[in-house]
């Protein structure tokens, strides 16, 4: 039972790592201006070089030939780290990202600073409808969130409690909290 359990959580590991990678993408600052700084490397605090986003975290507003993001990540690893969270990001029709601090941060004279990304918000929003479709299916495939097999949740309702419990998808908790709730 122990050694099934384990090869169930390597499989579903494996199977959310990829899942959630295919969402993520990068951006690449223009510029080093450092007008609001000190220096370069205070600068390089707040708007590192490269960033990533997952395009699931989007938000849209407003137009159709933007999205929005309040949160990315100076790396794409097990141990992710959050850019400082008093930045704001707008993702245009071509690529292009702007940056700001957020009003009621320390940093309220500093300029945006611009991002290139290596995606679109036409190609978020095709990511987001992509996963909304796909969600649908599996709530009408699921039977209301329900395995008919073994009276539990199925899959991906496991994994949508477990993202609403606030686990990062990838990790080895999320692993364990959809497992739980799988009856494993």
């Amino acid at each position: 039972m122990l050694r099934q359990t384990v090869q169930a959580l390597v499989v579903l590991g494996i199977f959310i790592s990829q899942a959630h990678a295919e969402t993520f993408f990068n951006c690449d600052r223009e510029g080093t201006d450092i007008s609001g700084f000190i220096n370069f490397p205070t600068m390089e605090t707040i708007f590192p070089k490269r960033i990533y986003f997952d395009a699931e975290q989007a938000v849209t507003k407003g137009s159709n030939a933007r999205v929005e993001f309040t949160s990315g990540y100076e790396n794409v690893s097990a141990q992710s780290t959050p850019l400082y969270h008093g930045l704001e990001f707008v993702l245009y029709d071509k690529g292009k990202m702007k940056a700001k601090v957020a009003r009621g941060t320390d940093y309220i004279h500093v300029m945006p600073r611009w991002y290139y990304c290596a995606i679109t918000s036409g190609e978020v929003l095709s990511i987001l409808s992509e996963k909304t479709a796909d969600r649908s299916d599996a709530s009408r495939s699921s039977s209301a969130g329900t395995d008919t097999q073994t009276g539990g949740l199925s899959l991906e309702a496991a994994k949508n409690e477990c993202r609403i419990i606030g686990f990062k998808e990838g990790s080895e908790k999320f692993g364990d909290c959809v497992m739980k709730l799988l009856g494993g």
